[in-house]
């Protein structure tokens, strides 16, 4: 029986673990101590941090392991890249897996592939915001290099806001730079792929289903395909991630990318190996009609995805999905879902029970659940969500 490290034990690596023992895998969690719920479902536990890329290397090679493997999150992939280079396994290699999670690197990898992108700089000091200001005017964005998702990133109108920004930025990274980018005016969307031995199978791009608070604005909680755009727009799209695939070097993976379009053109904001969070994985199999998870860890162990994806339906499923969350902080005190289900459903998962204690939500790890649904077009995908969520009662004291 071959046997799959699954990085990370959390609810976004549960499908991923039931996937391999479908698929009659040894599974093995990799995690930290702590109520996760990989735990349980894996058939052997390794309590080894995933941030500390040799250790998970040492665990690996100690439990012979054929294939290591993680999804939605980048805790793990300097572990990823780390090990699969160390031990000669299927995966990304260490500077895929840097430039996965340093957007510093990314840049610079996108500069060197001709990748479509906005203008940067790094920032040390106030003078090089100063210097940043004048080359790529205002709006300007500042970012941290090393963190995930929209923390430590700020868009500035002025450039007092942006000094003030710089300063926080700082304060949050572990690194002793930030990065100023050209604010990219136009529709924020994102792009799924996947690649092996060399070949990139698809290119999808999805629409993005956010949320605001007074702090953070745009907060993905979901995704929508197929993108609606014109053909011409969409071979951009995919002549620009398949030139930063290349650029990045990165094989036998899932890719996740962040881009915006202006004026007809799509530019890359970011991208990572692995493959998306807010529900992207099940929306990818929804609407190809695959077990994406299950192509995921195909690649890991070495296996041809490709007679999997080959065998994907002919038309592809117009599909909308969105993660659950709590109406307020508290205790959950019960749980109510439309009864029956429409048939349209096509996943429902609710992660709270009465009791359990919830969060205001703010980013994927507060998510409570997450439902996918498929129609004849977008906006009916858009609109039985919307639907369902508003027949979802979660009660919070």
């Amino acid at each position: 029986m071959k046997k799959v490290m699954v990085l990370g034990a959390g609810p976004a690596q549960v499908p991923l673990i039931r996937a391999a023992r479908a698929m009659g895998l040894y599974t093995i969690a990799a995690t930290i101590p702590g109520d996760h719920p990989g735990i349980a479902e894996a058939d052997q536990v390794t309590y080894t941090d995933i941030a500390d890329a040799p250790a998970i290397a040492a665990a690996a090679e100690a439990l012979a392991v054929d294939g290591v493997a993680t999804c939605c999150f980048e805790a793990g992939m300097r572990a990823l890249g780390y090990t699969c280079e160390k031990l000669g396994l299927h995966g990304i290699h260490r500077r895929a897996a840097e430039i996965s999670v340093n957007k510093l690197a990314m840049k610079e990898a996108f500069a060197a592939g001709g990748v479509q992108a906005p203008g940067w700089r790094v920032l040390r000091s106030g003078g090089d915001l100063d210097e940043a200001i004048d080359a790529l005017g205002l709006p300007l964005v500042v970012k941290a290099a090393d963190l995930q998702g929209s923390n430590g990133v700020y868009v500035l109108h002025d450039r007092a806001a942006a000094h003030g920004a710089l300063a926080k930025c700082l304060a949050l990274t572990g690194e002793d730079y930030c990065l100023a980018e050209r604010f990219v005016s136009g529709r924020s969307f994102c792009a799924e792929a996947f690649v092996q031995n060399g070949q990139i199978l698809f290119v999808l791009p999805d629409g993005n289903l956010t949320v605001s608070n007074p702090d953070r604005p745009n907060i993905p909680i979901g995704h929508y395909a197929p993108l609606d755009c014109s053909d011409a727009v969409r071979a951009k799209i995919s002549d620009q991630a398949e030139r930063a695939i290349r650029a990045c070097g990165f094989n036998d993976c899932a890719v996740n990318f962040d881009f915006v379009l202006e004026d007809g053109e799509p530019y890359i904001i970011e991208l990572t190996a692995r493959a998306g969070a807010t529900c992207l994985s099940e929306l990818i199999g929804a609407h190809f009609g695959v077990d994406y998870y299950k192509m995921i860890l195909m690649a890991a162990l070495g296996q041809d995805a490709r007679a999997l994806f080959d065998a994907r339906r002919e038309r592809p499923l117009p599909v909308a999905a969105s993660m659950l969350r709590a109406p307020a902080a508290g205790t959950v005190r019960a749980v109510r879902l439309p009864d029956p289900l429409p048939a349209y459903v096509e996943e429902l998962t609710v992660l709270v029970r009465p009791g359990d204690r919830v969060r205001v939500f703010e980013n994927a790890g507060d998510r409570i659940g997450q439902v996918l649904v498929s129609g004849d077009d977008v906006p009916q995908c858009l609109a039985r969500l919307q639907s369902v969520l508003d027949h979802i009662e979660i009660e919070v004291q």
